[in-house]
């Protein structure tokens, strides 16, 4: 569940349309998007688990507190 949370607020409706798919990843071809697609699941995998962690660590159990945590 909180994968779909984090796609909602931070991706948007975008990805789930799946134009922006189409345009930013399959310009090149079919494997090579794929692989694009995979490289941005991973580089937002490693986000959402330091945000987690971040989260975890500082006690934040709230949107506002942690964005007042992040931002400073």
């Amino acid at each position: 569940m909180p994968g779909f949370i984090f796609q909602s607020l931070i991706i948007g409706g975008g990805y789930g349309t799946g134009r922006e798919l189409v345009e930013f990843f399959l310009h090149e071809g079919p494997i090579s998007g794929l692989v694009n697609m995979g490289v941005a699941t991973i580089i937002w995998s490693v986000v959402l688990a330091i945000c987690f962690e971040f989260a975890r660590k500082r006690k934040y159990y709230d949107y506002r507190s942690f964005i007042s945590g992040l931002l400073g």
